[in-house]
């Protein structure tokens, strides 16, 4: 055989050879090369969702909390508005007592509906309805004037047999406000 046909036999060889070993080295590489961008993919998609759920988790909670902090403010502000409005309409009955204090002694009578024992009232109530004014309104009732009960709220009271037997002022504000505010949805509870 002749050194030059073997020369070229033996490089065409060593072409092929190269040429089979650069082929599988790109596949191993490319190969290498999926399947780390595939696992970086991955990873990459369970930080996203980790992150995602993490981010959803504390904006229900942040949610959550504000959503809670206004129901509380607009409750204490609800809170604040009724007894504000209690009180205007507590002073406003006081100051309608003093126009007319026979009507309401006649009214409480009415509604605590006794017609024995003894008549009291609140400290609030005592310069308005005095000793005279009772007897006045209450006439032709065996009840007597037991004058002022410092342990009973702005109001007045029959006690009979040591029970008292009270009417409040803040009952009638609270009935007002239930029959006017809370009926058309201002104050729902």
């Amino acid at each position: 055989m002749n050194f030059e046909k073997l020369k070229e036999v033996v490089t065409e060889e060593a072409k092929e050879e190269k040429d089979r070993l650069l082929n599988e080295v790109s596949k191993e590489v490319n190969d290498f090369l999926d399947s780390e961008k595939r696992k970086l993919d991955n990873y990459y998609n369970e930080k996203r969702q980790k992150i995602e759920q993490e981010y959803s988790s504390r904006a229900t909670y942040i949610n959550f909390l504000l959503e809670s902090e206004f129901r509380k403010k607009l409750l204490r502000f609800k809170h604040s508005l009724l007894e504000e409005a209690k009180q205007f309409l507590t002073d406003t009955l006081v100051d309608e007592i003093k126009n007319n204090p026979e009507k309401f002694v006649k009214l409480s009578l009415k509604e605590l509906r006794l017609r024995e024992g003894k008549f009291l009232v609140s400290k609030e109530l005592s310069e308005i309805i005095t000793e005279k004014i009772f007897y006045k309104s209450a006439k032709d009732l065996p009840l007597e004037y037991g004058g002022i009960d410092f342990d009973i709220e702005t109001g007045v009271a029959i006690e009979l047999a040591n029970k008292k037997y009270i009417f409040f002022l803040r009952e009638i504000v609270e009935k007002f406000l239930l029959n006017n505010f809370l009926v058309n949805g201002l104050f729902d509870r």
